[in-house]
């Protein structure tokens, strides 16, 4: 599991219908009536001449097509927790609404263990909504679905109503044929989402495989280098140590987690980036990790080199020093993200859990050299492999599929169809044109009062529905359209450099760097990571069983490692760990998962 893809944690679900009439160009619009043509009518000037003749002499402008039937599509979805729930009403929207006559009726589920707990209450029930997103790499939920009838085929929808889902993401409908299908039937039952594609640009102002710090304490103690863990967790104790409470009297804490949230989230976050700096991908599938080498290229969990052990033994050395805030252990991500956001947690391995609000916040606040930066951790350009994490992913990061209570499945296809467009896409990263953005000299341009709100209102999104959406699309933000430009406006670098806050002015400065990416994008190239969502162990329901143990195992068992009282105390935890994993059947799911890869090589040949 990837932080691109909680970035997006980020996480996808609202959808646009198209027209049954299609329109010239790469947007479609919704199904209409056949117009009949208006009879022409007679000049004034003319010589007066009867009802018929008039009727035949000038054209009239035809008569505007009618607006597409309004339908309410309920749709389940990951967005985070700030999106609201229930019927959507802001601008890009109503946009939607107006464009596809649909309105998005959102149930939102803020994290991936309360979205999968959510779905199975769901399935139990058969209380369907239209609409429902799945984690592409969850094998259990996707045979519940099957089970349960929930899922519908798409293929002829497709064909019909899906010109732009056919065109612009093909090898994702390939590879959800392939592997997703319903006992190998070849059909496609999801659409997959937040994808990307080699023109990827990468983020210019937060590169992955790095960590970020709370870098106005981290220069007041000397800014200590750090290379290894232990330069990290000597960092973070003089940080600590200068800054023990916020003004507001509240304990900070070097590090911190998400502990409670269950199907791998919470036992994944801790070695979040640091698979990256090693060369290596973790992938839920097992879990196990994975690279696109021709040989080593699979590592299991338990595997002495295994980044998931590094961080686990990370996280535990920050216990025993008093760096890791105690409470980790039965938090959810939105505790975390409010501790973040204000503050007290001085290294966080992502900035979309809070450390994103708090420098927004800060800039607000005219606190310019206060905010999160990253780190030369767990990535250390020169030493490190080069970051995995900087992947594209062709089948997509997740998917939707349209269930089987769904009464209007053309009119869901027709929203991912329109989603799925260059105009679509703009509108759900941009906004409108004319009130988020104008078109200069054929360039499209995010408004300057839109920058500026946007460095300041950590809600602009919610009130907007800017960027909201966004995991609605078939692609990230950072690629680029049909005409060159990155689709999410801000994400270009001359964009970025033209727009850095006063705290990221500075801390470019202090890398001697001119957009705060630039010293990790030298060294990181783009990978394909085709394979990691497409890995799949099928329909075996011995398998699936194995693998709901194994997680489930590691939900409870992650925690109790990062607690140990000591080091000895730890390994022997470490060893208890392995052998219980064994004995409920790890290593046959460990040989399956890499069987399953290999086949996903096989047929999608990684670059070298």
């Amino acid at each position: 599991m990837s932080s691109k893809v909680m970035k997006l944690v980020t996480v996808v679900a609202a959808m646009m219908l198209l027209t049954a009439t299609l329109l010239t160009g790469c947007t479609t619009a919704a199904p209409t009536a056949t117009a009949t043509p208006t009879a022409p009518t007679a000049s004034s000037a003319a010589p007066a001449a009867s009802a018929t003749e008039s009727a035949a002499a000038t054209p009239e402008a035809p008569t505007p097509a009618p607006k597409p039937e309004p339908v309410t599509l309920k749709i389940l979805a990951p967005l985070g927790g700030t999106t609201p729930n229930g019927v959507q009403d802001n601008d890009v929207a109503n946009a939607l609404k107006e464009k596809t006559g649909i309105t998005i009726d959102l149930i939102n589920k803020d994290s991936i263990s309360d979205w999968a707990n959510y779905i199975g209450v769901m399935l139990a029930s058969g209380d369907l909504p239209d609409i429902a997103t799945l984690q592409l790499t969850d094998d259990k939920i996707r045979g519940d679905i099957f089970a349960a009838n929930a899922a519908i085929p798409l293929d002829d929808l497709i064909e019909k109503y899906g010109p732009n889902i056919k065109t612009k993401a093909a090898a994702m409908l390939s590879s959800i044929k392939a592997f997703k299908s319903k006992n190998n039937d070849g059909k496609a039952y999801f659409i997959g989402v937040s994808g990307g594609s080699k023109d990827q640009t990468f983020s210019f102002t937060e590169p992955y495989g790095a960590w970020f710090v709370r870098w106005d304490l981290y220069k007041a103690v000397g800014s200590p280098v750090i290379k290894t863990d232990e330069d990290l967790l000597n960092a973070m104790k003089l940080m600590q140590d200068k800054y023990p409470k916020t003004a507001d009297g509240k304990k900070t804490y070097g590090l911190s987690g998400f502990f409670a949230e269950t199907n791998q989230f919470g036992s994944w976050y801790p070695e979040c980036g640091v698979d990256a700096a090693s060369g290596w991908m973790w992938v839920n599938t097992g879990p196990m990790f994975f690279n696109n080498n021709k040989e080593n290229y699979v590592m299991s969990l338990i595997d002495d080199n295994s980044p998931w052990i590094r961080a686990e033994r990370l996280y535990n050395k920050a216990y025993q020093k008093g760096l890791l805030d105690p409470e980790c252990f039965t938090m959810k991500l939105s505790q975390y993200t409010d501790k973040c956001a204000a503050g007290r947690i001085l290294v966080s391995a992502v900035t979309w859990a809070g450390a994103g609000t708090f420098n927004t916040n800060m800039n607000k606040e005219g606190k310019n050299e206060v905010g999160y930066a990253p780190i030369m951790y767990p990535f250390v350009p020169g030493q490190s492999a080069p970051s995995q994490a900087y992947a594209y992913y062709p089948g997509g990061w997740q998917c939707y599929y349209v269930t089987s209570k769904c009464k209007t499945p053309e009119r869901a296809i027709q929203l991912f169809d329109y989603t799925f467009s260059d105009e679509g896409m703009t509108l759900l990263y941009n906004g409108i044109e004319g009130k988020h953005w104008d078109m200069v000299n054929g360039v499209r341009t995010r408004k300057e009062e839109v920058i500026k709100t946007m460095q300041t209102d950590p809600q602009y999104g919610v009130k907007t529905g800017v960027g909201l959406y966004s995991n609605f699309g078939r692609v990230t933000g950072d690629t680029k359209g049909d005409d060159g430009q990155t689709l999410d406006l801000g994400s270009s670098k001359e964009v970025v450099m033209k727009n850095l806050t006063p705290f990221q002015q500075m801390f470019s400065k202090d890398m001697g760097a001119t957009y705060p990416s630039e010293p990790w994008l030298k060294e990181i190239k783009p990978v394909d990571a085709t394979d990691y969502n497409i890995i799949s162990i099928g329909d075996d329901a011995h398998l699936v069983e194995l693998q709901t143990k194994v997680t489930n195992y590691l939900d409870v068992n992650a925690p109790k490692l990062a607690s140990a009282k000591s080091d000895a105390e730890f390994e022997q935890k470490l060893k208890e760990f392995k052998d219980g994993i064994n004995a409920i059947g790890y290593q046959e799911l460990f040989t399956a998962a890499k069987s399953a890869l290999d086949k996903a090589r096989a047929v999608y040949t990684p670059e070298q």
